[in-house]
């Protein structure tokens, strides 16, 4: 019968005594369970959280909401060990590994949370901000690695929270207890990061936030014959990120770093771009564009002028081809994957079967 263990018997009738095959005991798909109940430390059940569950090897994933009470259950699971994972709006998420099916006690314990609630106004003048962006960022990560990818990738999809006051003010909650700092964009400032702030249980932290006046920047990309380009992604790089690489004399080591970073503005199809505001400073650029050299722009003075204007021209990649051969003149011993490393170019390229190489 489904859902049971035991010993399934296939009967064959002949001539004479009856024969009978056994096999080896089954356990038909479908027969788990588990079920449990989300709280607080305070012992508070926790309505509406999002409890999910996964099998190792098997791609499907099994959600169900908590109760009233905070409890939960989940059946017709499969048989093995699962990860359980608990989403509650606002709090970190919780992961539990390893739990066998047809466990009845799993309970997921949220601390008891505050909140974060604050102003963000301009810095100048005072004024409230009456339309921002505001994202909640732990000092330290919390839970094992994998809590912190999924966790991560959560936040991401989530982002920032839209907020609109005319008086420029907002409350976070729940918050659990941690430190963070608190993150402000808004249209027409650069983003304001708020010193550490502290959240305990049941308690309220507040931050003021004072949006300074940011400076932008216009620019125009050309190629070589003096066409605009389009596309070209353009990145603010750190001067420490710059000097740690000497990426001055070699921009192309910084592509790897503008792989995970988030690209301030692209050129349109007249090839300009508008920088959004920036903390007043100096600031190195770095354009990136696939048929184009990396190129670096330094000392990029935003100090001053509400706006600054300029003008780039990039420099063609063009191909860079070539072949190894060996002593007899043979493809380099028809033998792919010798590494070539073109000068200055800050990357490598693998030969072919031939020995051939391309790229740019």
């Amino acid at each position: 019968a489904a859902g049971e263990r035991g010993q399934a018997a296939i009967r064959s009738h002949g001539v004479g005594d009856e024969d009978v095959t056994t096999l080896p005991d089954v356990v038909l798909a479908g027969e788990g369970m588990l079920a449990g109940r989300v709280q607080a430390d305070d012992g508070s059940p926790i309505a509406d959280a999002r409890v999910f569950a996964g099998v190792d090897n098997d791609p499907a994933v099994r959600t169900v909401h908590a109760d009233a009470d905070g409890g939960w259950r989940l059946e017709n699971l499969p048989p093995g060990t699962f990860t359980v994972g608990v989403l509650v709006p606002g709090l970190p998420l919780q992961l539990e590994q390893g739990i066998e099916a047809g466990r009845e006690d799993v309970v997921t314990v949220f601390p008891t949370s505050g909140s974060v609630a604050g102003r963000v106004v301009v810095d100048a003048t005072g004024a409230p901000v009456a339309s921002f962006r505001v994202q909640l960022e732990r000092t330290e990560p919390s839970g094992d690695w994998m809590m912190q990818y999924m966790q991560k990738i959560i936040d991401e999809v989530i982002g920032p929270l839209p907020v609109k006051n005319a008086d420029g003010l907002f409350e976070l909650t729940p918050v659990p207890p941690a430190a963070y700092r608190v993150r402000v964009e808004a249209e027409g400032f650069p983003a304001a990061v708020s010193d550490v702030l502290t959240v305990e249980s049941g308690k309220r932290a507040s931050v003021s936030i004072r949006m300074p006046q940011g400076h932008g920047l216009l620019g125009e990309v050309q190629g070589d014959g003096g066409a605009p380009v389009a596309g070209v992604r353009v990145y603010v790089a750190p001067a420490a990120v710059v000097e740690a690489v000497e990426a001055r004399l070699n921009p192309s080591l910084l592509e790897d770093w503008a792989e995970d970073e988030r690209v301030a503005a692209f050129s349109d199809g007249e090839g300009r771009f508008d920088l959004p505001p920036q903390t007043p400073g100096v600031y190195y650029l770095l354009l990136i564009h696939d048929e184009y050299q990396p190129t670096l722009i330094a000392d990029v003075d935003l100090q001053r002028e509400a706006t600054a204007r300029m003008p780039r021209r990039l420099e063609s990649a063009g191909r860079r081809a070539g072949r190894l051969r060996g002593p007899g003149g043979e493809g380099a011993a028809k033998q792919p994957g010798w590494r070539v490393y073109p000068s200055g170019a800050g990357y490598e390229l693998e030969t072919d079967r031939e020995g051939g190489f391309e790229g740019r």
